[in-house]
């Protein structure tokens, strides 16, 4: 049984799954953010390039629901994440595109016994990588920089559909994420100013 764990080892989530569905290197300011803001809390540095890891939402079970606590960034945020209130990993990310059939996790900022090494389908939001960074964009991989516009999250749309994974579940439909989040209940509003600083 494949797990995604919290580095302190008090939050676990086991999966029915054997392989991830598909990776991406995102520059969103909000993705940043949400890193920047558990590494303050105690939780590892982040990269201004994360490393996006999707798996299908199919759970055998989950242990540490005491230690699991969700946020959002702001009112009327999409994304809800999962994180380990002891190391501030952060188990997984839920939005509503896609549609309690999957769910993210950060490479690195928990632990897991998948293979994350599948190459990324493309990096997005480039337009919010910080000025001055460091950070070597991939040079082989597809480029957006702004989804928010149309016609660019058409085109991103259109390669995701092509570079579509195969389902890896091992047996029928478990519990999905949305279980986990509607156990942890309150979901904390952090109220942060997009790409204000932490």
């Amino acid at each position: 049984m494949n797990k995604i764990t919290c580095h302190c080892g008090r939050c676990c989530i086991n999966l029915k799954i054997e392989k991830i569905y598909r990776t991406l290197i995102c520059a969103c300011e909000d993705c940043r953010q949400a890193l920047e803001w558990t590494h303050k809390k105690g939780g590892l540095k982040p990269n201004d390039l994360p490393k996006l890891v999707y798996v299908d939402s199919n759970i055998e079970s989950f242990s540490g629901l005491e230690n699991m606590r969700a946020f959002q960034l702001r009112k009327g945020s999409k994304s809800t994440r999962i994180y380990c209130k002891e190391c501030f990993s952060i188990l997984a990310v839920d939005h509503p595109n896609y549609n309690n059939e999957r769910f993210m996790f950060f490479e690195n900022h928990c632990s897991t016994t998948l293979d994350t090494s599948l190459k990324p389908n493309a990096i997005t939001y480039l337009d919010h990588l910080p000025e001055g960074s460091k950070e070597i964009i991939p040079g082989d991989l597809p480029q957006y920089r702004d989804l928010d516009k149309p016609d660019q999250w058409e085109e991103f749309a259109a390669l995701l559909e092509k570079t579509a994974s195969p389902s890896s579940i091992r047996e029928g439909k478990g519990i999905r994420l949305h279980n986990i989040l509607d156990k942890i209940g309150h979901i904390e509003v952090l109220n942060l100013e997009p790409g204000a600083p932490i």
